[in-house]
């Protein structure tokens, strides 16, 4: 990959070569716009090896992505979450347009087993605050998360997922449990 420095769509697996543009001539953009269309976990060091907390990584990633700067084209992000199980020992705060996307239910799977009760994860605001603080010195309210093709274990009593104070969320082909 070192010697390719750009990028064009060719489509041939399906039968045919999509045109990426009417008239003549196709799309192309750089190799590594391409490769930032997505975000893997793994680019932040996050393993889902079912032993190791990485519920800082996760939230570290999460303010990194979504809550450093306001909100622009440039910084929407999907977050792509290999298979594996994902050990949290506290909640994961959901900031607002996140998009999670896993490899399956069955196969991408972030699991709390915190000592004390607690969220798998939660939605958060703007400056990763939570329950009563969401909203105060200015931060913004959560919405626009979509969260795809996971699962959320919880062993201890409480919920795995808390949604408080936000608007337009979409779960899709997500299993929670606890």
């Amino acid at each position: 990959l070192g010697g390719i420095s750009s990028y064009t769509y060719k489509g041939t697996d399906i039968g045919y070569t999509a045109q990426t543009q009417s008239g003549s001539g196709n799309v192309q953009r750089t190799l590594q716009s391409k490769l930032d269309d997505v975000v893997s976990a793994k680019d932040f060091g996050i393993i889902g090896d079912g032993t190791t907390d990485v519920a800082a990584k996760i939230n570290w990633m999460l303010f990194q992505i979504y809550c450093r700067e306001s909100t622009n084209s440039k910084s929407l992000k999907r977050i792509l979450f290999p298979a594996g199980t994902y050990i949290v020992k506290s909640a994961i705060k959901i900031p607002s347009d996140c998009v999670i996307i896993g490899e399956g239910s069955e196969h991408t799977i972030f699991k709390y087993t915190g000592s004390v009760a607690d969220y798998v994860a939660r939605t958060a605001d703007s400056a990763q605050q939570t329950g009563v603080n969401i909203g105060l010195s200015g931060a913004t309210f959560p919405k626009n998360i979509s969260i795809s093709q996971c699962s959320f274990e919880n062993t201890t009593a409480y919920t795995s997922v808390l949604v408080e104070r936000a608007k337009y969320v979409h779960f899709d082909d997500v299993t929670f449990t606890g």
